[in-house]
């Protein structure tokens, strides 16, 4: 039974996030509906390929991707295929797809990437109650650490719809940025790994996001400041 209801959460989560790039796109005005499906539907592909990709290179769990190529056993494959994902890849990989569809389309690429990105939030803040559902991700002092996590992440989605602007698309876009790596960063600390290299990994990706995230910010910031001088001048 607990797997069932695991398995509709998952689907509220990726529905979560059509729904919020739709909103995102209503007041952004970004892209057509037509291209915004498309989009989702590369995104969702890209998410499910690199979610597993880095799932199987932080467990090294290299065996169960061999036996999945080699099986013939359908519940072998069906337990690799719904099993072990790692959502840091999925996210990496739907700003991969993000890029990839922005030059396919021809629309600014960091427009695009601010509807996907803000929404993977409310995504991964859905996916943390599946989670906890299913009894992974489990913290090392507060078993459900999932529930913690699920509720700061619904915060910051809330406060980044609340401030979205395509006006200022670098701050939003590292705001995002910041609030999803620096939640995942310490929260990290009090999760339990099955080991230290993938612990360290997952660490290490963070950092780099929220530098990113930090880059974004200050030159949106170093933009203005230039055009005030410039206006004063």
């Amino acid at each position: 039974m607990s797997n069932f209801i695991y398995l509709i959460t998952i689907c509220i989560g990726f529905l979560s996030l059509f729904v919020s790039t739709l909103i995102i796109n209503k007041k952004l005005k970004v892209i057509s509906f037509e291209k915004l499906i498309y989009c989702y539907i590369l995104s969702m592909i890209f998410f499910l390929f690199f979610s597993k990709l880095f799932y199987i290179i932080l467990e090294l769990d290299f065996d169960s991707f061999k036996n999945f190529i080699l099986s013939k056993n359908i519940v072998d494959v069906l337990k690799f295929i719904f099993s072990g994902y790692s959502f840091i890849g999925g996210y990496l990989g739907i700003i991969l797809s993000n890029y990839i569809y922005s030059k396919l389309i021809k629309v600014d690429f960091k427009k695009l990437l601010l509807l996907f990105i803000t929404s993977m939030i409310i995504m991964y803040s859905i996916l943390k109650i599946g989670c906890f559902i299913k009894g992974c991700c489990i913290g090392k002092y507060y078993t459900n650490i999932q529930i913690v996590e699920s509720f700061i992440n619904f915060i910051i989605y809330i406060y980044l719809l609340l401030t979205i602007n395509i006006k200022y698309i670098n701050v939003s876009i590292g705001k995002s940025m910041i609030g999803f790596s620096l939640t995942r960063f310490f929260i990290s600390f009090l999760r339990v790994y099955s080991s230290f290299y993938s612990f360290i990994l997952v660490e290490i990706i963070c950092l780099i996001l929220i530098l990113i995230g930090i880059k974004n910010v200050m030159s949106e910031r170093r933009k203005r400041y230039v055009k005030r001088k410039w206006c004063k001048g």
